[in-house]
């Protein structure tokens, strides 16, 4: 006992009176126990308070002792490693998470990755994975279960029609380490790149160097009033435009109904 501090001892014998009044057995005072062992009353009481709050955690219930829990420094410290991880991935392959701010888009390369990162850390919860590498726990456990989330995406902001040299080998270059979809990689140009060109006009660009190709669906071919203003490329830096409208020829109070087409190669 006279190892330990003061105050201490002052509110161990503090917290003891109250249950040996109920025993029938001799009760110091405290103002008596506060005195003999030379303490304020404030922190003889602050000691009793503690202790008080302590003891009932010293001695577990009987039976086969609770499931460990990690401690929060061990959880904080794993998460901060998995968050780390899944930055640096992000990094390396920009596009591959996307955002409109409500909703975000996750492409197959970084399911993929937090996959393997759930398979790997067995031991971690996926509730904790799932935070450390910020992505929804229901998300997560339906990209388990083999599905996947659908998201929206924004509409880039368009902006002029022409585009220099350099504007051209950016939009190329940044094509090159993309993955992502499109629609993503065009914010991605517009806003991180700053390159204020269209979708339309990074597609076009893309499509005449023969390093995307957009798919088109299979139809019956349409009439002159739909090609109006359509572009067709047949193969990289070739384009044709075509246009064709009726014509109303009056001779000698006779109408000739014509048909007239425009073809630009």
């Amino acid at each position: 006992m006279s190892s330990l501090p003061s105050a201490t001892v002052a509110g161990l014998l503090l917290a003891a009176i109250s249950h040996l009044k109920k025993l029938g057995l001799a009760t110091p005072a405290a103002t008596d126990v506060i005195t003999a062992l030379g303490t304020s009353r404030t922190t003889a009481y602050k000691a009793k308070s503690a202790l008080v709050a302590l003891l009932p955690k010293l001695l577990r219930p009987p039976g086969r002792p609770a499931k460990h829990e990690p401690l929060e420094l061990e959880r904080a410290q794993r998460q901060l490693v998995l968050r780390d991880v899944a930055l640096d991935f992000v990094y390396a392959h920009p596009g591959c998470v996307s955002s409109d701010g409500a909703r975000r888009c996750y492409y197959k390369r970084f399911r993929c990755f937090v996959l393997d990162l759930v398979a790997e850390h067995r031991a971690v919860s996926l509730e904790d994975l799932a935070e450390a590498v910020h992505v929804p726990l229901g998300t997560l456990k339906d990209w388990l279960r083999g599905g996947h989330t659908q998201t929206d995406s924004v509409e880039p902001v368009t902006s002029a029609s022409g585009a220099t040299i350099p504007q051209v080998e950016t939009v190329l270059t940044a094509w090159e380490t993309w993955d992502g979809g499109f629609r993503d990689f065009c914010q991605h140009v517009q806003l991180h790149w700053r390159v204020p060109l269209s979708r339309q006009h990074i597609s076009d660009i893309l499509e005449a160097e023969g390093v995307r190709i957009p798919k088109r669906r299979t139809r019956r071919p349409p009439d002159a009033s739909a090609l109006r203003g359509g572009f067709v490329t047949f193969f990289p830096r070739t384009q044709w435009v075509g246009d064709g409208t009726e014509l109303v020829v009056e001779v000698c109070g006779l109408h000739f109904i014509c048909n007239l087409e425009l073809g630009v190669d």
